[in-house]
């Protein structure tokens, strides 16, 4: 019998006669435990021996089972939460028991968020959606989940391209950042022609 810690299975023994009581001791009560009714629980990793015994006209008479206790599968991640960009890609990783599950990644909106088969996560759009992974041990589901968030890629336009200005004149670029409350820095090449302020107001100083 192979168990996980944590289960209990029962053995269901044949006797003769048939009203004769079992008794059930278990070799190693630190890896599993039985119950007087043959419930047979897994504690630890390991391996030990489930004895069922009758007696019948004061000899007694044995049956055993060798039962094999695993650790209870499970699934997690390395992290529950993660934020990344627009295109970015960084990875999730996985710690399976058994060590050799394989995992299934899914996400729950590929609009926001891609993962392939190694549990590397893309971000598509802005937005937040759920990594999945899940492995599949006797016919048994586990999963683990990872909340993504994806973010636009910081960046900065200006409503013009070119600006013509006569001397003393000026104007104002209007700047659009993400994220937007972003602090723009505003600089020129040559202060001797052209000069910016703070709120990237240019004045026009010379030809």
């Amino acid at each position: 019998m192979t168990l996980a810690e944590g289960e209990t299975r029962k053995i269901t023994p044949t006797v003769i006669p048939q009203d004769a009581k079992v008794t059930w001791t278990s070799a190693d009560k630190n890896t599993a435990t039985v119950d007087e009714n043959g419930n047979v629980t897994g504690i630890t990793e390991g391996n030990t021996i489930i004895t069922g015994a009758i007696k019948v006209d004061e000899k007694e008479y044995k049956a055993e089972c060798e039962v094999k206790v695993t650790k209870l599968p499970n699934i997690t991640l390395d992290t529950t939460e993660m934020s990344l960009m627009v295109d970015e890609v960084r990875p999730v990783k996985a710690t399976t028991v058994p060590g050799d599950a394989t995992v299934a990644w899914t996400s729950a909106d590929k609009r926001i968020a891609t993962v392939d088969d190694k549990g590397n996560v893309t971000g598509v759009s802005e937005g937040t959606t759920t990594i999945t992974g899940t492995i599949t041990v006797d016919q048994k589901e586990y999963s683990a989940k990872c909340e993504v968030t994806v973010t636009k890629t910081p960046g900065i336009t200006f409503d013009t391209k070119e600006m013509s200005l006569k001397v003393g004149e000026e104007k104002t670029i209007a700047a659009t950042t993400v994220p937007k409350d972003a602090k723009v820095a505003w600089t020129s090449d040559d202060y001797d022609i052209a000069k910016v302020d703070e709120n990237g107001k240019v004045t026009s100083v010379s030809e």
